[in-house]
């Protein structure tokens, strides 16, 4: 399960389709700024900054996103259990007025 940015929650059948759909386009995306902390030794959240520059189902999903992984152990393999992400604000080009002496 995973739940997009928009709030919709969709399963592995739903975002495989999704991503194979002619009317998506992902031109770049990549995770940065990668965390993991182990629960127990066959649980682990994952936590990440992921950048996305594309269009999906005729929406732009350019932007830079905070991520939440599930991950759980099967058969001495990691797989992903779930996830949610959310949009990070754009960061503003910062203004700093000199004042004058």
């Amino acid at each position: 399960m995973e739940a997009h940015a928009g709030g919709e929650i969709v399963d592995k059948t739903k975002q495989i389709t999704q991503s194979r759909s002619d009317k998506t386009e992902i031109v770049e995306i990549h995770p940065d700024d990668i965390n993991i902390r182990y629960l127990t030794p066959n649980t682990a959240i994952l936590t990440d900054t992921t950048t996305i520059r594309g269009v999906s189902e005729g929406h732009s999903r350019t932007g830079i996103y905070r991520v939440l992984r599930g991950l759980v152990k099967e058969n001495g393999e990691w797989v992903a259990a779930g996830a949610g992400l959310t949009p990070l604000p754009r960061q503003q080009p910062s203004r700093h007025r000199r004042s004058r002496q």
